[in-house]
Order: structure tokens, then sequence, then C-alpha cells
């Protein structure tokens, strides 16, 4: 496991990663360790990132040439380690909020569930999705991985 906090503070109130200084060990050069130092130390880590569809996608945190998502640090970090089979979710909904108070450990069911809608949801509810071929409003639900359809309904 890695000790975060050797590596980061955190802003409980803003939910971000604060990059510590770094150690000349970690660096080939003293020019090299002087501009990290000087461009990142002290800064916010990580980049808000958006899909390609532009929605809002985990802040990601480059750590040693690997991308990792802050929300997992944070947790790690405030917590401890994420049990197997266990993510992190955003409980509003907005994954550049990572705010503890925001963040829970949920399943991979109860984190879809969680999700938000869908821009290209023409209902507007989860659930409902338009049947073409049927003229209708088909009803489903969906849990631990199952899909019980509820039918076809004119409104």
């Amino acid at each position: 496991m890695v000790h975060w906090h050797n590596h980061f503070d955190y802003n409980a109130t803003t939910g971000d990663l604060i990059r510590k200084h770094r150690g000349r060990e970690h660096f080939d050069t003293d020019r090299m360790w002087k501009i990290w130092n000087t461009r990142w130390a002290g800064k916010p880590a990580g980049n808000p990132c958006l899909h390609r569809n532009k929605r809002r996608q985990a802040v990601q945190v480059m750590h040693f040439g690997a991308n990792m998502r802050a929300h997992r640090i944070i947790w790690e970090m405030q917590i401890g380690p994420i049990p197997d089979g266990f993510v992190i979710d955003h409980q509003n909904g907005d994954p550049w909020d990572n705010r503890l108070t925001n963040l829970r450990l949920a399943t991979v069911s109860q984190n879809g569930m969680n999700a938000i809608t869908p821009s290209h949801n023409t209902s507007g509810v989860k659930g409902v999705q338009w049947h073409t071929r049927a003229g209708k409003w088909c009803a489903y639900i969906k849990h631990n991985g199952k899909t019980k359809w509820l039918g076809l309904h004119e409104s």
C-alpha cells in the first residue's frame, strides 16, 4: 500500500489533494528536483477530466507515471484500504466533488444505481426509455445484474 500522506495533503473543505515537496532522492538531477518543487509542490494535484461526450469524469492524478483517481487516494488517506469488491461512490453524482462527506464505500451495483441519468435519456427517468418499434415507453428495473421488464406503456 502506498503511503499517500508522504506525497499529498488533503484539503477537507475543497476536496483537493495538495502535492507535497519532494526530496532530492526522487530525481536524477538537482535541476529537475528544483523545477518540480517550484512548479508542483503546494499546488492542487490532478485534472478534472471530461469524457468524449462532455460528461464529467473523475479527477485524475498523475503519480510517478501512473494515472490514479483522486477520490480513491483521498479514501485511502482518510479511511484506509478499499476492500475487494467495493468502489468509492460520489453520493451527489458529481465526480469532481471529492470532499470526504461526499464519498462512500459502495458495491459496483450500488454505484450504478447512484449514477446520474444519461443526457441521451429522453424520458428523464431512470429505467424508462422510448421503444421506437412499439411507439410506447418501455419500463424496466435492473438489480444485481438482472433486468426485470415492466412492460410497454402509453405514458
